[in-house]
């Protein structure tokens, strides 16, 4: 679980609640992890003879998130009254992490010797073979490199309590040492720190200040990243010092305020610059499996551009539109996931299935269709889609227009939402029909009437389909059917109850729309509400789960959900996540199910289960409301979003 998370698209550093920093990615958001897995990067502070570790247990820290991407840190030692408080900042534009700390030592009749070191345990690339560090006193700058990935290091005294200063100026020391000689070595007597200035290999390094004596001691400390080392430099050089990064972010995130200011922050912060949304860079989920959530899953990364693109911030829609372009395959879909570079990532999905099926998430490439539709209603920006209808828009809605079956009735086999179970889905169903009906959107408003026509009238058979097969009068709509092929259909119904179903009224009864003209009739719009009426009256008996703590319940994914299920859970359909509690407000909102006051509730719901920096997990325990899973989750932060423009 992460306490503190902050990025620019280049640069993205994330800390554990100890001020253990965990992640630090560049040039790619959640692409390389540059540190030593649970690697040992720290504060450490000597005074009085005793060299004093901000990671261990004798200091209990807390946190804030600061206007701007800055964060606030406060730990406190529990038995000696030392005091240090660090403010962490990502410069908007530049590969920079700023620092500012300061650092109090118990009152007393005169000032003392004391230091601040910063130790440093790097994989640069994402592995520990070929790394170099050096200390260069005279430019008195530390440096980690391995090829075209240099770091480079400053830290400088910015202030003491004396008054007038003190004659004896503080000193700038560092070093670099080899982690099986015991890595960089303090000094009890002295607080110096021992170890040669050049080292390579497996390696650990320190860079601190001596002071001769203080009280108060404050520093500033920069981390420059580059493809070498004046390129390093040169960002150091260019930010200025602590101050000045601090101003441009405050700048930068000026419009930022109230309670979404910190779900923005997260969210933002896993955008990288080239327009792939990260789901979450919380690298505690690797564990036995050797895989994560850095992934650019179109589903998650949709709606949180959308979510964004309603918060007023279109520019993150725009870039994860050139992504798309540049990740969809030939045939007109997207894989299960992406690395931030655009390339395919690892999955789980079989390939040897029927003949024309794919192991595809069809829904996926109808979401990112639906968020290009939101960003055309809220930019009119037709210069981004024109350049994006060929290689992008076009390409998917002819592939979902194309993927159907029961004569363009139904979308053909694929998986659900939760990426577990093969089948024709409701959701996916709805999906698809929003999604052809922003790509007619598109068509029209760029003058492709023929294209305009084609998705329209494909939007209008699946909708029909999702009526017929996928939904009645009595229960709503049903998770979904299976055994569809081209030789035979088997149209019996699933009516498992899955949370992906609170979904189907946001897609297909937007708040505000209407629809498009000729896709749909009077008795499908109200077949569409009354089904989706029933179906959440059903869904909110059935997959709700009460926590200690709360007013409201959260809502779990489906009964008998088995991911990271707690023993004891007899019952309860599973865990409550974020995503499905707010998918249960919003669906409830839309329909009128749900008053202001009850919604307000819902909000209230996120802030009594959120942790107090205020990142968002992926679940909560279904009996203790313990955040589990990877944290963030950009998904959680995105729905938590739209709740609140929707009690607006």
């Amino acid at each position: 679980m992460r306490a503190a998370v902050l990025g620019n698209g280049q640069l993205y550093l994330g800390w554990d609640s100890s001020l253990r920093l965990r992640e630090m990615f560049w040039p790619r958001v959640g692409l390389l992890n540059h540190l030593q897995e649970n690697g040992d990067n720290r504060l450490v502070l000597w005074y009085d003879g005793h060299a004093y570790d901000l990671l261990t247990d004798e200091f209990v820290s807390r946190g804030r998130y600061l206007p701007g991407m800055g964060f606030e840190w406060t730990a406190r030692h529990r038995h000696v009254s030392i005091e240090v408080t660090v403010h962490d900042w990502v410069d908007p534009y530049r590969p920079v992490w700023a620092r500012a700390v300061q650092l109090s030592l118990p009152p007393g009749d005169r000032p003392v010797p004391a230091a601040l070191y910063s130790v440093q345990a790097y994989a640069i690339g994402e592995n520990t073979v070929g790394e170099q560090g050096a200390f260069d006193a005279d430019r008195g700058r530390l440096y980690h490199f391995k090829g075209a990935l240099w770091i480079a290091i400053e830290l400088k005294e910015t202030g003491r309590d004396e008054t007038p200063p003190a004659p004896v100026a503080a000193s700038l020391i560092g070093a670099v040492a080899k982690i099986r000689d015991g890595g960089v070595r303090f000094s009890h007597s002295d607080g110096a720190v021992h170890g040669p200035q050049v080292d390579h290999g497996l390696i650990q390094s320190a860079i601190g200040i001596l002071w001769a004596e203080t009280r108060v001691g404050k520093a500033e400390y920069l981390v420059g990243f580059g493809r070498d080392r004046q390129e390093a430099d040169a960002m150091l050089d260019e930010a200025g010092g602590v101050d000045p990064v601090a101003a441009r972010s405050r700048r930068y995130w000026a419009a930022l305020s109230g309670p979404g200011a910190v779900s923005v922050k997260a969210l933002a912060a896993h955008c990288d610059r080239g327009g792939g949304v990260l789901a979450s860079c919380d690298t505690d989920v690797l564990g036995d499996y050797r895989d994560h959530y850095r992934y650019v899953w179109p589903r998650d990364a949709a709606m949180c551009v959308s979510a964004l693109l309603r918060s007023g911030l279109p520019e993150y829609a725009r870039r994860y539109i050139s992504f798309c372009c540049e990740a969809i395959s030939e045939e007109g879909f997207f894989h299960q996931r992406y690395r931030s570079d655009g390339t395919r990532g690892s999955g789980w999905h079989p390939w040897g299935l029927p003949q024309g099926d794919l192991p595809v998430q069809e829904d996926e490439t109808a979401l990112c269709l639906v968020s290009a539709g939101e960003y055309l209603e809220a930019t009119g920006d037709l210069d981004c889609l024109h350049e994006a209808y060929v290689p992008f828009i076009r390409k998917a809605a002819r592939f979902v227009l194309d993927y159907t079956t029961e004569g363009g009735a139904l979308v053909r086999p694929s998986y659900d939402v939760w990426e577990e179970r093969r089948g024709t889905f409701a959701f996916t169903q709805a999906a698809c029909v929003a999604g052809l009906e922003a790509a007619s959107a598109i068509a029209r408003a760029l003058g492709r009437e023929p294209d305009c026509q084609d998705f329209r009238d494909s939007a209008g058979r699946l909708l029909s389909g999702l009526m017929l097969h996928l939904s009645d009068d009595e229960r709503g709509y049903c998770r979904g059917i299976t055994g569809i092929s081209d030789e035979h259909s088997d149209f019996d119904k699933d009516w498992t109850d899955d949370a992906s179903l609170f979904l189907i009224p946001l897609l297909l009864l937007p708040r505000g729309r209407a629809g498009l003209p000729g896709t749909r009739n009077a008795d499908l719009v109200a077949a569409a509400w009354k089904r989706s009426a029933l179906t959440w009256e059903r869904l909110k008996e059935s997959l709700a789960v009460s926590i200690p703590g709360t007013e409201v319940p959260g809502y779990a994914r489906y009964p008998g959900d088995w991911y990271f299920r707690p023993d004891g859970a007899h019952g309860r359909p599973g865990n409550p996540w974020l995503v499905t509690t707010a998918w249960f407000a919003l669906s409830g909102a839309t329909l009128g199910l749900l008053s202001a006051g009850e919604l307000k509730k819902y909000l209230s719901w996120f802030q009594a289960v959120t942790p107090k920096t205020g990142l968002m997990p992926e679940q909560l325990s279904c009996l203790s409301g313990e955040p589990l899973s990877a944290s963030p989750l950009a998904w959680s932060h995105a729905m938590y979003l739209d709740l609140l423009s929707a009690a607006k």
